[in-house]
């Protein structure tokens, strides 16, 4: 079975999917306590690979929670003008 991705329907709801699981994965990471314990030795072991492992995880993190948020922020305004406007093709 193959999925039609240029049903307009179907790709609002895989953006809106994609964003739910971007966030879920933020809230994974930010409660690891598995990814504390990794950094925390880490940081113990060597404070320059700690410093850099910190800075990788706050990147991801950054970027899901962004992504995560701004995609349905997005797909929702695009709703509603295309709403108001039902001849404009976004």
């Amino acid at each position: 079975m193959r999925i039609d991705f240029n049903n307009k329907r179907i790709r609002i709801i895989v953006f809106y999917a994609l964003s739910a699981i971007m966030l879920i994965s933020y809230w994974l990471l930010d409660n690891s306590e598995i990814l504390t314990d990794f950094l925390e030795k880490t940081d113990r072991v060597m404070t320059n690979w700690a410093m850099g492992f910190n800075a990788i995880i706050g990147f991801v993190k950054l970027g899901l929670i962004t992504a995560g948020l701004t995609i349905p922020i997005i797909l929702t305004i695009m709703i509603i003008i295309n709403k108001k406007t039902p001849h404009n093709n976004l």
